[in-house]
């Protein structure tokens, strides 16, 4: 009997050592783990050792492929079990590694590395030379620290720690069986996304059935993403719009992680990234199998070169074929390590930071061609945000008195928050001059007496690229003193909205006169624009009697033909009237007097005893004031457009009133909420009950075929 098992002993040694010729122990594999990482850290390896954790061994068909060794205070190494391959397979100087594989993503190269060692040892037995890697001599023989002979692109991602759970979800669909999770694929591109803090708005808009939870659809277009508040390691609200965004983008098959998480195709990141999300339209997905080893390592160097992440697409069928089938996975490359073992890639996995380190990609085809994971992968290269003008978000003051100081402040933005604006005055008068102070650019001068009149001003914005002109007319003259017009109470009732234009002020009550003089209605002379106005009442409502005029003449008299709106209310209702600027306006700006009177009419210079009294400013132009975007060709791409809806009361708890600028016809309205949910949809009303909106902000957009508006608004408390 002893002597059957002895022989059964050899046979089984003598399998072993024919099927993995060269096996590498775990004394072996902790000495590499330590004098690898000794030399990337340029330390001894004997003094500075690094405490390990834990070490796992790693099976495949019942052999040790591979070692992962964990170090106490962070950092791992993975370390081949064969001398058929390269020593090392991972490695990290700092992340913790996920023993316990709960990231499909990672468990699927991990699974990979299985098969790519052990094949790579079935290829050694048939060979005729049966020689280790020339890696395992070079790193355990080599009496220097620094035989890594390295060019290395340090993780620049490796700060933004996003995961498809852990609250990132919040946003994500649910029901009974819980909520789901965010997915791999939208993790990674909200990953790239908030490392390149773009866009500011989204573009377009996805809409699907989903089979468990209905309708999924967002609006892009009504998105926006606030970058200064969105944390890149500890989910929030702004966080998890974009996970959930992405997602959407995506056409996501959502699911909880009990049902097996949630999936989508990884080539559809490539267009939804350029469609809802403005990036780069050269962007493209390249295949490995295209490739030699060289020419892939150097695809991907190149774009980590230029400070580029790089979408990783792995999965086990041919990723041109999405009904080929496999599970497909998506992650960030975000540095490269070139050692004399080779290329390792940073991979940020979107788990939370666990398992982040260098990999390796390049050659995982084994001597006999059994096993090609890697030729089945992919890459989304050239991804970075389309290169956007720069935007005016300042209006200018466009009247001066004489003698008066001007001073416009010029605020501008770029979508591309990387980029540097730079503005120049490119038409202007003498007594005018740019200045910059602490960054911010203004428009500054004292005109004098000789200079009253209109001149034009040209202002230009630049972030090297591309050039936003924004033009418009400084009016120089004395300024008016109009007549005194007040209320003496205000007790019982008193003005509480008026809209012109682009100007809205819930007002509330003001003494009975009220100098809003700082607020601007922008309009242009010949076109019609709507005026709201409303009463605000104590208690019960009475007959309220407007009157509004606007002084086009600018001779600083209210007269009996600037009279624009003479009525009368019995109630709190916004009433809208249709005011025409007459074709000779006078260009520039002028006074506009809002008057409320209880029960009787009014002149503009009346002071009485109920009611109240506005004045504002009116801009009257020949054209809209306009930016001109250009690319580095000059071409004209677009004019700012005169506003066309007009929503109020803006905020409101019950009723939303529409006005549209043009005739749509049947035409369509929808109202989303702050993460771009549908909430409520129908055919246009003018009027719209909004009792049932929980508060907050939501926008309105009413379209036809044709035709499309955006408003925002706020649904209030009762």
């Amino acid at each position: 009997m002893i002597k059957k098992i002895t022989l059964l002993t050899m046979v089984l040694l003598f399998c072993f050592k024919s099927t993995f010729a060269n096996p590498i122990n775990k004394k072996t594999a902790i000495s590499v783990a330590n004098k690898w990482l000794s030399n990337k850290l340029q330390r001894s390896a004997k003094t500075n050792q690094k405490e390990i954790l834990s070490l796992k061994e790693i099976h495949h068909n019942e052999r040790v492929v591979y070692y992962i060794i964990s170090f106490k205070k962070g950092g791992f190494v993975i370390v081949s079990a064969d001398d058929s391959t390269k020593p090392i397979l991972a490695y990290s100087d700092t992340s913790f590694f996920d023993t316990n594989l709960e990231n499909p993503t990672t468990k699927t190269l991990l699974n990979g590395y299985k098969s790519f060692v052990y094949e790579s040892a079935l290829a050694q037995k048939t060979s005729k030379m049966k020689s280790a890697n020339s890696g395992w001599n070079r790193l355990l023989k080599s009496k220097s620290q620094n035989q890594r002979k390295t060019k290395v692109i340090a993780p620049f991602m490796d700060d933004i720690l996003y995961t498809q759970s852990s609250g990132f979800q919040k946003f994500c669909p649910s029901d009974d069986d819980g909520q789901a999770i965010v997915g791999c694929v939208a993790t990674a591109m909200s990953q790239v996304m908030r490392y390149w803090e773009f866009p500011s708005t989204g573009s377009g808009k996805t809409s699907y059935n989903h089979n468990k939870y209905g309708n999924i659809s967002v609006d892009f277009e009504t998105q926006q993403y606030d970058w200064d508040n969105m944390s890149k390691t500890r989910a929030d609200d702004e966080n998890a719009k974009l996970s959930y965004h992405a997602g959407v983008a995506v056409k996501m098959n959502y699911g909880t992680s009990a049902n097996g998480g949630s999936g989508a195709y990884t080539t559809n990141a490539l267009s939804s990234l350029k469609r809802n999300f403005k990036y780069n339209n050269g962007a493209r997905m390249v295949y490995r199998y295209r490739y030699s080893d060289n020419e892939w390592s150097n695809v991907i160097k190149e774009q980590l070169n230029e400070k580029r992440p790089v979408l990783y697409s792995g999965r086990s069928k041919n990723l041109e074929d999405p009904t080929a089938g496999g599970a497909g996975h998506l992650f960030a490359l975000d540095g490269y390590d070139t050692t004399d073992q080779g290329d390792f890639f940073h991979i940020n996995w979107g788990w939370a930071g666990r398992s982040n380190g260098y990999f390796y990609l390049t050659e995982m085809v084994t001597h006999g061609g059994k096993y090609n994971w890697i030729d089945n992968n992919a890459v989304i290269i050239n991804l970075y945000p389309t290169n956007l003008a720069p935007i005016f978000k300042s209006k200018p003051t466009t009247f001066v008195d004489i003698d008066q100081p001007y001073n416009y402040q010029i605020i501008t933005t770029d979508e591309n928050r990387k980029d540097i604006i730079e503005t120049s005055l490119k038409q202007g008068p003498s007594w005018l001059s740019l200045k910059l102070n602490n960054g911010t650019y203004s428009l500054q001068g004292t005109p004098s007496n000789s200079n009253s009149g209109e001149f034009k001003i040209v202002l230009e914005a630049t972030d090297g690229d591309n050039i936003t002109l924004q033009e418009f007319n400084i009016t120089v003259g004395k300024n008016k003193d109009y007549c005194e017009s007040k209320g003496n109470r205000i007790k019982y009732e008193w003005i509480d909205f008026v809209s012109f234009g682009d100007m809205t002020n819930a007002t509330g009550h003001n003494d009975g006169y009220a100098d809003f003089t700082n607020k601007t209605a922008s309009v242009v002379s010949g076109t019609t624009n709507d005026l709201v106005i409303s009463a605000g009442f104590s208690g019960s409502s009475y007959t309220e009697f407007f009157s509004v005029w606007i002084d086009y003449n600018q001779n600083g008299k209210f007269e009996e033909n600037e009279e624009v709106v003479s009525e009368s209310t019995t109630n709190g209702a916004n009433k809208t009237y249709s005011v025409k600027v007459p074709e000779n306006a006078l260009i520039g700006s002028t006074r506009m007097r809002v008057s409320m009177k209880y029960e009787n009419t009014q002149t503009p210079c009346e002071l009485f005893n109920d009611g109240e009294v506005e004045d504002y400013t009116v801009n009257i132009t020949k054209t809209s004031a306009r930016e001109i975007i250009t690319k580095a060709t000059d071409k004209e791409i677009s004019n700012t457009s005169l506003i066309n809806l007009l929503v109020y009361p803006n905020p409101s708890s019950k009723v939303l009133n529409i006005k549209v600028g043009k005739t749509l016809k049947k035409a369509k309205y929808q109202i989303i909420d702050a993460n771009g949910k549908v909430v409520d949809q129908n055919s246009f009303s003018p009027s719209i009950n909004i009792e049932k909106l929980q508060i907050g902000i939501y926008y309105l957009k009413v379209f036809d075929k044709k035709t499309k508006y955006t408003k925002s608004f706020i649904k209030s408390g009762k």
